[in-house]
């Protein structure tokens, strides 16, 4: 009987022990708000900023599917597919912050991804349902646009809501791991990080 006891104590301990680290890692790897640049500025030179293809010797970038692929594979949200007349132009993956440069024939998309969770203060803006995803439209000239799939907010810019740019934004893909396991793996990264200093 004694014995019983003392194994159960060591299982309940341990269970004990592997939630907290597991809490423990959840907050550590809480992403941070994001709270996207409403001005219609802003928008406008994120767009004038974007490459054109054919021009000061940007090209269409080869093997798009495959780099969409690594992309998602490091967590990033990408088109499923790009849709039909869209090609990747270029891509930047700096500081936890994913830029997709799109050439469409109605013109330049760019997609901007941060690692986050939007900002309470986005609900002052209009909201309207793509793909049953909740999209803030924060301006309509250009169209700027924010949503959250999974722990990434994701920006889109494109001059106007039609066509290619809404075909982008139904076409993004959900992690398929939980926000749980997501929050983990990352404050497990970050703990290695500080630790690997």
């Amino acid at each position: 009987l004694r014995h019983r006891r003392r194994a159960w104590r060591w299982a309940a301990a341990s269970v004990a022990v592997v939630g907290l680290g597991v809490v423990g890692l959840s907050e550590l790897g809480r992403p941070p708000l994001v709270n996207p640049d409403p001005e219609r500025v802003s928008a406008l030179g994120t767009l004038g900023l974007a490459p054109v293809p054919g021009v000061v010797g940007v090209s269409a970038t080869t093997g798009s599917a495959s780099v969409l692929a690594d992309l998602a594979r490091g967590g990033w949200v990408v088109p499923a597919r790009l849709p039909d007349g869209v090609s990747l132009a270029s891509h930047r993956n700096e500081h936890d912050v994913l830029e997709l440069d799109l050439d469409t024939p109605a013109g330049p998309i760019v997609v901007v991804e941060r690692r986050g969770t939007l900002a309470a203060e986005l609900a002052q803006h209009t909201a309207v349902s793509v793909a049953g995803r909740k999209v803030y439209v924060l301006t309509s000239e250009p169209w700027h646009v924010a949503t959250q799939v999974g722990d990434v907010v994701v920006e889109i810019y494109a001059p106007d809501d039609d066509g290619p740019a809404l075909d982008v934004l139904a076409s993004l893909e959900d992690d398929e791991r939980s926000p749980l396991v997501a929050r983990v793996a990352r404050g497990w990264s970050v703990l290695t990080q500080e630790i690997s200093r």
